[in-house]
Order: structure tokens, then C-alpha cells, then sequence
């Protein structure tokens, strides 16, 4: 997938030591290549051109814990669980990798459409990050974070999609500020 755009938006409250977080995620991107694991052939995966259009919002709760330091950053680290929901436009999916790889002929036009989707799904999210004041009530702030969902099913019949979760890796930069 390569990503369009994407925004954040969040709020907390500060225990001390530790720091409570709801965050609010949307990401958009580009479908632009799908890994198809064959059925006829044990443990063959065969990469395919697809076009199509996904947006992931996620709403996640987390736990942080803050580590004091005298050098002026303070690292901190996260575990949070939360839902995301995954809106997966048509994709449209070029054949023609599919069909030399099995010499085969699986569609006159050498594409198929599979339907779009709607999944809300449960996920987890792992975190790390340092902040550094730059006043008594705001603060700069970098993380990265892995945000994983759980297993879910797409479409029916010829085309359901069995997916082994959803991984996504975020780098973040912003602003805090304290009320």
C-alpha cells in the first residue's frame, strides 16, 4: 500500500509516572500490490498488481509509562487495545502475473473485480517515543508505534479473502499541550 494521507487526533490525562491516552487515527492509501497465497500449490505466494483504495481509522485506548530523565527527553513506552475499521474499496486486480505463473487463462480480460468491504475488527497497539518540554504546559513529542489486528474474513463465495490481520507501522510527530 503506498499512503495518501492520514491524521491524528488525541487527548489524555496524566497520572505522573503514567499517562492514559485515547488516539484517534485515519489513514488513506493506494492498493497497489496483493500477495495471493495459492490453493493448488502448498506454500507458493504470487504477488499481483491491484488498483484500489483503502481507509483504516483506528480508535485506540493505550497505557503509557513515562521515564525520568535529567537529560531533558523523556522516553516512554505503550501497550493499548482499542478497534479499527477497515473500508476497502473495489479492487481491481490484474491477472496476467496469476495466469503465467500457472500457465492458465483465468478471465478473457485479464482482471477481476472483487467487491469492497466494511470490517470493524479488534487490534492492539505497541508504542514507543520521547517528548521534550518546551514549557511549563507544552510539549514536542516523536513515537513510532505497530498497530495489529485481529484475523478477518472479506466477500463470499469464489470471493471471500481470508486475512491474516491487518500490521501497520506509524512514525509520529506533534504537539502536546496541557490543560
Amino acid at each position: 500500500m503506498d499512503e495518501d494521507s492520514g491524521y491524528d487526533l488525541g487527548f489524555g490525562y496524566d497520572l505522573g509516572e503514567y499517562r492514559l491516552e485515547f488516539l484517534f487515527s485515519r489513514q488513506k492509501a493506494d492498493s497497489e500490490r496483493l500477495l495471493h497465497k495459492t490453493s493448488e500449490v502448498p506454500n507458493v505466494h504470487v504477488g499481483v498488481d491491484v488498483e484500489g483504495d483503502v481507509t483504516v481509522s483506528s480508535y485506540m485506548l493505550s497505557i503509557n509509562k513515562d521515564f525520568s530523565m535529567s537529560i531533558g527527553f523523556t522516553p516512554y513506552v505503550g501497550i493499548g487495545g482499542g478497534l479499527v475499521s477497515i473500508n476497502q474499496g473495489q479492487i481491481i486486480v490484474a491477472l496476467d502475473e496469476l495466469e503465467d505463473a500457472f500457465d492458465v487463462e483465468l478471465n478473457a480480460d485479464n482482471q477481476e473485480a472483487l467487491d469492497g468491504y466494511n470490517e470493524r475488527v479488534a487490534a492492539y497497539q505497541l508504542k514507543a517515543g520521547l517528548t521534550k518540554s518546551i514549557s511549563q504546559d507544552t510539549e514536542l513529542y516523536a513515537e513510532a508505534s505497530y498497530t495489529k489486528t485481529s484475523n478477518y474474513k472479506t466477500g463470499t463465495g469464489g470471493q471471500e479473502i481470508k486475512w491474516n490481520g491487518l500490521g501497520m507501522y506509524t512514525a509520529r510527530a506533534g504537539l502536546v499541550y496541557k490543560f
